[in-house]
Formats: C-alpha cells, sequence, structure tokens
C-alpha cells in the first residue's frame, strides 16, 4: 500500500498521527479484520445464551461491533426486554469505541498498550461522568422505579450516543431538555480515533481542551512555551492548528445544518439536535425526529443527506469539493 495506505490510515483524524504497529498497511488491515471477526463472534455466542435466535444475534453482532446500530426488530434492542442483552450490547458499543489497534494489542498480550493509552483514560472519564450525571438526573426524575433500571438505561443510552451506534431502549424525550444538552454534548464528541465511531473524536477534543488550557497559563505567563502533549509526545504547532481548524469548521457546518432545519419551522431542540445525530452519524435525536426521519420534507432529507456525507467522509474531504481551489491546476 506505500505511502499512499499510510495516508490512508492516519485520514481518521486529521492532524493526529497513528502509531503505526505494523510496517505494511496491508499487515495492519489483516490484524484489525481479525479483531473485528473475534469480537463479533463473541457477541453472537453471548447474545445467543441471552435467547436470542442466530440470525438476530449475529446481525445485532455485526450493527454493534461496527457502532451501525441496525436492529432487525422496529423497537429495537427494548424489544427483547432483557437487562442480561442489554449490558452485554452496552460493553461490545463500548469497545466499539475504542481505538481498534490497541484492541489488537490486548488480544496479543499487551494490554498496557491500551489501558496507559491517554485517550482511552480519557473516554473512559468522558463516558463515566455522563453515566453518572444522566443515572443521578433521571433518578430525579422518577422516571424509572430502580437504581437497577435507571443505571442500565442511563449506561446503554450514553454508550450509545458516545459510540454513535445509536441503538435506543427509551424513549428519551422523557429526559426532559437537560438531558438533551448532555446527549448533544456526547454525539459531537464521541468515541476514540482509530475506531468506526463518528463524531470529532475524543483525540480532537483533547487537543481542544489541552490548547485552551495552554492558552489560559499563557495569559498568566506571556513568556511560557506551552506544547500540546498526547501520551507524553508533543504536537507540533502546525499540527493543533490544523485539529482547531477541522474544529472551526466542523462547528460552522453544525451552525448551518441548524439554521437551515429551523427554516421549516423546526424547534431548536429538534433541529440542533437532527444535525449533530445526523453529522455525527449516531441516529436517534431528540425531538419530532427522535426516533427516525420519515415524516421529513425533502428539503429536509437533502440537508441532512450532506451533512451526513460531511460527517462520514471528515468535512475537510467535503467542502474542499466545493472551494475554487480545488478545481484549479
Amino acid at each position: 500500500m506505500g505511502k499512499g495506505g499510510g495516508l490512508l490510515y492516519n485520514a481518521e483524524t486529521t492532524g493526529i498521527k497513528h502509531e503505526r504497529f505494523l510496517p505494511r498497511i496491508g499487515q495492519v488491515a489483516k490484524r484489525l479484520f481479525l479483531v473485528y471477526i473475534i469480537l463479533t463472534f463473541s457477541l453472537t455466542i453471548l447474545l445467543l445464551l441471552g435467547k436470542m435466535n442466530f440470525f438476530e444475534a449475529l446481525c445485532h453482532s455485526l450493527t454493534c461491533v461496527s457502532t451501525g446500530g441496525y436492529s432487525t426488530r422496529n423497537e429495537g434492542i427494548l424489544a427483547y426486554n432483557s437487562p442480561y442483552i442489554e449490558y452485554v450490547i452496552t460493553f461490545f458499543m463500548f469497545v466499539g469505541s475504542l481505538n481498534m489497534p490497541l484492541i489488537y494489542f490486548a488480544f496479543s498480550g499487551k494490554p498496557t498498550k491500551l489501558f496507559k493509552d491517554e485517550e482511552f483514560k480519557w473516554f473512559a472519564i468522558f463516558v463515566s461522568v455522563f453515566v453518572v450525571v444522566t443515572s443521578v438526573w433521571i433518578y430525579s426524575q422518577g422516571i424509572y422505579d430502580t437504581v437497577e433500571s435507571n443505571f442500565r438505561h442511563a449506561i446503554f443510552q450514553v454508550v450509545s450516543l458516545t459510540s454513535s451506534t445509536g441503538y435506543i431502549t427509551a424513549d428519551m424525550n422523557e429526559w426532559h431538555p437537560f438531558f438533551f444538552c448532555l446527549g448533544i454534548m456526547m454525539m459531537a464528541v464521541c468515541g476514540c480515533a482509530g475506531s468506526t465511531t463518528g463524531g470529532l473524536k475524543m483525540s480532537r477534543f483533547m487537543v481542544l481542551v489541552k490548547n485552551l488550557n495552554n492558552e489560559f497559563k499563557k495569559r498568566v505567563h506571556p513568556n511560557m512555551v506551552a506544547l500540546v502533549r498526547i501520551n507524553g509526545h508533543a504536537l507540533g504547532s502546525d499540527l493543533v492548528v490544523q485539529v482547531m481548524a477541522f474544529i472551526s469548521l466542523y462547528l460552522v457546518v453544525i451552525l448551518v445544518g441548524i439554521i437551515a432545519l429551523t427554516l421549516t419551522d423546526n424547534t431548536f431542540i429538534t433541529a440542533a439536535s437532527a444535525t449533530f445525530t445526523c453529522i455525527s452519524n449516531v441516529g436517534p435525536s431528540f425531538g419530532k425526529y427522535s426516533l427516525h426521519f420519515a415524516e421529513a420534507t425533502g428539503f429536509e432529507k437533502g440537508i441532512l443527506s450532506v451533512i451526513m456525507l460531511a460527517g462520514r467522509l471528515e468535512v475537510f474531504t467535503v467542502i474542499s469539493l466545493l472551494h475554487p481551489v480545488f478545481w484549479k491546476r
């Protein structure tokens, strides 16, 4: 695959370079495919133990590990009414949100590479905080009868949104606007680089937070040289600029999408959540389109389709096609 394959491998997160654990991208692909097969097979077996038939177990395994989220039932995972199935799928959605090369290392006897990875730590803390806050919130609203059911629904929906899998086990419109704000934050960031999740990715979020922290330090100490470091390695200023430019463009696309959707009399929460769920390729949203977009007008579907393409193909790639420089030699 050569240089082109390397560029393709690093294109997953603009501005962030990934450590190559094998010299040839073709070998990398084979190892990652093996990881995917092992995870899918393991989940299939566990779902069979949860009383799913083989077809349903296989379909849900394929869409869970790849964070695709499609279900064979109209009601999704909720149709099975099984805490066991919900916990199992929650775990595999979380695993699907992680950096696949690091999962390969964990499978090959080097789990410390995964657990010492800074992005993994940030993502685990990010998910944990939102699970706790969501659990406390819905418990305070008296939506479910027991502490366990509150926690189960909270952890399932938090991991579903952050992994961009999009499975649902509850009508999140009943969780009130405070959770809508939490949900939009989760849909904006999502999982780790090197995974199939959508969103900004945790690595870019780390650069954003660390760069902002450095700027605050420079306000106090103007002559201070503050570098953005990930896993102990300093990022070049050009890479930080690329990440910040990507985030800026990402937010511009979101803003344009929200404005476009409000032109058709959608409420702000409907327009905002629909835009965020589409650019991050999550699926569910809040408001009118919480479960599906069947009622959307042709104009709305066109806008959301472009946003989904921009999110999946990376916004720089899509927007570059619209820039005059792209068409000049």
